[in-house]
Parts: C-alpha cells; sequence; structure tokens
C-alpha cells in the first residue's frame, strides 16, 4: 500500500481556493489532444500533499473510452499544469499515444507497484526522493504549476 487516498476520502481535507480544483477538468497532451479528464486528487495521508492527478481517458472525441470509467491513469502533479484562461490541465511531457499506453488502475487502493509504474511513464522513478527523504517532496510532485502553491499543500 502507498499511503495515498482519494482527496474526496480525506476527512477534513479541502483544497481551499477552488478555482484551483481541477477535478472534472480536460488533460492536453504534448501534441495538444485532448486525451480525458481530471477524475480525483490522489493525497498522502500522512502529509496531506496532492501527489497524483487520477485521469479518466477519453476516446479522443472527449467521450469516456469504452471500459475506461473505472480505470484510470496515475500522473504526479509536478508534471501538470493549468492552462490559463480554460479548465484545462496540460501535460506537457507526454504524447497522446504515449498516454494510451500507461498502465491503468481500477477502484482499489494505489500501491507502490502502481506508482512506479506511472511515474516510469513520464521518466521519473519513486526513489528518488529529495534530499530530506521525503518520498513526495521530489519535483515530481511539485504542484506549484498545477495548483499555485508548493506540493498542492492547503
Amino acid at each position: 500500500m502507498s499511503g495515498l487516498i482519494p482527496a474526496r476520502e480525506l476527512r477534513g481535507f479541502r483544497l481551499g481556493d477552488a478555482r484551483v480544483d481541477v477535478r472534472g477538468w480536460d488533460v492536453l497532451t504534448a501534441d495538444g489532444a485532448v486525451v480525458g479528464t481530471v477524475d480525483r486528487l490522489l493525497v498522502d495521508a500522512k502529509t496531506r500533499k496532492v501527489c497524483y492527478l487520477a485521469i479518466v481517458p477519453s476516446d479522443g472525441e472527449r467521450r469516456v473510452a469504452k471500459g475506461a470509467r473505472r480505470r484510470r491513469v496515475l500522473v504526479p502533479v509536478g508534471v501538470a499544469r493549468r492552462v490559463d484562461g480554460c479548465r484545462r490541465v496540460a501535460l506537457d511531457v507526454l504524447t497522446a499515444a504515449r498516454l494510451k499506453h500507461a498502465p491503468r488502475i481500477g477502484d482499489r487502493p494505489v500501491t507502490r507497484a502502481d506508482e512506479e509504474a506511472a511515474l516510469a511513464i513520464f521518466g521519473q522513478s519513486a526513489s528518488a526522493a529529495d534530499p530530506d527523504g521525503d518520498r513526495y517532496g521530489a519535483t515530481s510532485f511539485d504542484g506549484t504549476r498545477l495548483f499555485g502553491t508548493p506540493h498542492g499543500e492547503v
């Protein structure tokens, strides 16, 4: 088990400013394709920091791909950014074709193996912690470009 919990299940968790709640927003890849929507924010239960977005893939026409409703792609918050002026999240380091092959998770707790597989798609590793040993202190989990505050802190 990884200790990640969907934000809606974490008692007392609030983002604070509704303008930075990206749930329900479209997701764009580096090649400009709309590839899905942000379904969940996954939070480290210990630090209460948002670490991952859970993306529900679409079929390229903004419809949820067949069978994808419960099969999400994990995206570390550090590789996502808000697109100014619209309700969209951009993944500048990933193309639609590469996202198509990203590992999926179902409706179950996220494991460390899930995290390693997801980070590998972005050329990163969960074992690369920050110098203080904080697993989610690495730049992969810096939510500044997405939430406007480091690590999605509230």
